[in-house]
């Protein structure tokens, strides 16, 4: 019985590493949920990383946007799925339940918004109660491009790490950090060790 038992399990486990084996050769899934206020640049964002094109919205989003896009990283094809939430205080605790099973979140706040810098601690704290899967959270202080900035680098740097995030800064409009963003977490799925 002992013998019987070990070799079952000597048998699953061997099929758990052709299994993944096999998807290391396959497509693999990098869900990112996008967060923050209304005219933060979400879905700016999203386009400028779909098609490389700078196109404002002609009318704020109403509930939530997907696309995805086809990247290669470390030798690993990746299908990053961008989910893109509605910013409306009303409709938020819609958006917090897509970050369900997650990889990344983005939070978004506009430089040359204060408000919408203020708004990141009660997102974060609501990000944390959803997300049970603690997927890694990135800050992006979008629209770097303006010159009328309300909120300074020195400052959102110090936020972020008062809260152990990542900060980043980004601009659809020039293109700055929209695929390193994402291509951060893509990094960091890459190089994460599989538990068998």
């Amino acid at each position: 019985l002992y013998l019987k038992k070990n070799f079952l399990k000597y048998i699953i486990i061997s099929y758990h590493f052709k299994i993944n084996n096999m998807e290391s050769n396959q497509e693999s899934i990098l869900k990112i949920v996008l967060l923050g206020d209304d005219n933060t640049g979400k879905t700016t964002f999203a386009t400028r990383f779909k098609t490389g094109l700078y196109k404002p919205p002609l009318t704020t989003s109403i509930g939530v946007d997907f696309t995805f896009k086809h990247i290669s990283l470390e030798r690993r094809n990746i299908k990053a799925q961008i989910w893109d939430t509605v910013g409306q205080e009303g409709f938020r605790k819609i958006s917090f339940l897509y970050c369900t099973n997650a990889h990344g979140i983005i939070l978004f706040f506009d430089v040359s918004c204060r408000s919408s810098f203020l708004s990141l601690p009660s997102i974060i704290k609501s990000v944390k109660n959803y997300n049970n899967q603690n997927a890694e959270i990135l800050i992006i202080g979008n629209k770097c491009d303006l010159e009328n900035r309300q909120v300074g680098t020195d400052e959102a740097n110090a936020f972020a790490e008062n809260n152990n995030l990542k900060y980043m800064e980004a601009s659809s409009k020039n293109g700055t950090n929209i695929n390193e963003s994402i291509e951060y977490f893509a990094f960091r799925e890459c190089t994460q060790k599989i538990d068998i």
